[in-house]
């Protein structure tokens, strides 16, 4: 059924009334997790079963469509003009956060594409912040170091470091630091040494590793548990640390690392390790400013591979799958994929040969598997 009303609303409705949506202050007693359309960047918001908002990375590095061909375009470029942005503008962010209040803040590194939306949200949403906690130091983040000022912050939090977002939730949901930057070598904030958080609600997990990249094999049992710490970065040991626990990193839900790149990212080892019933990356169209592939088509038909083999338990649709359509990148070559059946979602997709946005919402009561939706950013 929701795949008969998506097809409806992408067939009917102009561009031009479709709207984003607006969250309310008022929890409905579920979890929700939103993937936000920010073009070449993350945006993660998690809404607690209260109300209350963490914020997993908000960043972007491409969010106005001079780098997409117009014959994708869904609206007239207007040259100047605050329509000549297609992924999620200023005031939608702003007005997507509604009467909310943000408790928690992560950021996974300093990469712009990563922080540099936090200053866009309206301040009044931000004056609940209880506490940040935020990979690499202050000195990293130019941008934004007078907005950390405000802010209770944990830079490049302890390993293991437990925090409980949601106050009063039964059961609690519980955000973990899986993995710091030591930063034994001084090899400063890169993507090889990203904050990497487990959240856990109940039955409900999601990983979100930010850009964790190069990294050599490591060790890890049947539950994806790992055994021993990862065997370097850079051919140097010890610079980044993962937690080891009972639980792993085993996740019902995985942020792609690096916004699906492939393969310094992602690596099959790494998979296995998460074993995901769903994957999903905000993302923009790949290909088009000659540089990235993200998400990474071979990624894609690497973990469509190993769960047709059994490695990765990532959901097949036998009808009606939720996202037919995404588009990955290949030898800075741009491809569209349109007959997705798997639990794989992406902000960008296409419909009628134009290019649309999707925010991704993910509902989770802490019980069972979630529920994984696109839906119409606008």
């Amino acid at each position: 059924m929701i795949g008969i009303i998506l097809c409806f609303l992408l067939t009917v409705l102009p561009y031009s009334e479709q709207k984003a949506p607006v969250l309310s202050a008022k929890g409905d007693g579920l979890l929700h997790i939103y993937a936000l359309p920010v073009g070449q960047g993350d945006g993660t918001i998690i809404q607690c079963p209260n109300g209350d908002i963490a914020i997993v990375d908000l960043g972007s590095s491409t969010r106005k469509h001079n780098d997409i061909p117009d014959v994708v375009l869904p609206m007239k470029r207007v040259k100047g003009s605050d329509n000549a942005h297609y992924y999620m503008t200023d005031d939608e962010l702003k007005d997507f956060l509604g009467d909310t209040n943000v408790k928690y803040v992560f950021i996974t590194h300093a990469d712009t594409d990563h922080y540099n939306l936090f200053v866009k949200i309206d301040p009044k949403r931000l004056q609940t912040v209880i506490e940040a906690y935020v990979g690499c130091e202050a000195e990293d983040y130019k941008e934004m170091q007078e907005w950390l000022k405000k802010y209770k912050v944990q830079y490049n939090p302890k390993l293991g470091n437990v925090v409980s977002i949601c106050h009063g939730s039964m059961p609690e949901v519980n955000v973990k630091v899986m993995a710091i930057n030591t930063d034994k070598y001084n090899l400063g904030c890169s993507n090889s040494n990203s904050m990497a958080l487990r959240l856990e609600y109940g039955t409900f997990s999601l990983f979100l590793p930010g850009d964790l990249e190069n990294y050599d094999s490591f060790n890890y049992d049947d539950n994806g548990v790992i055994t021993s710490d990862l065997k370097g970065i850079y051919g140097k040991p010890g610079v980044l640390k993962i937690v080891s626990d009972t639980k792993g990193i085993r996740s019902t839900v995985y942020r792609l690392a690096h916004h699906g790149a492939w393969p310094n990212a992602n690596p099959p080892y790494f998979l296995k390790a998460i074993q995901p019933k769903y994957v999903f990356s905000s993302s923009k169209l790949p290909g088009t400013d000659g540089s990235y592939n993200h998400p990474n088509c071979d990624l894609y038909d690497k973990m469509i591979d190993m769960t047709n083999h059994g490695q990765l338990p990532i959901i097949k649709y036998p009808t009606n799958p939720p996202q037919k359509d995404y588009f990955c990148g290949k030898k800075k070559e741009r491809y569209h994929e349109n007959n997705n059946e798997y639990g794989i979602f992406t902000t960008a997709a296409m419909n009628n040969g134009r290019l649309i946005n999707y925010f991704i919402q993910i509902d989770a009561d802490g019980k069972k598997d979630p529920q994984v939706t696109p839906k119409l950013w606008r």
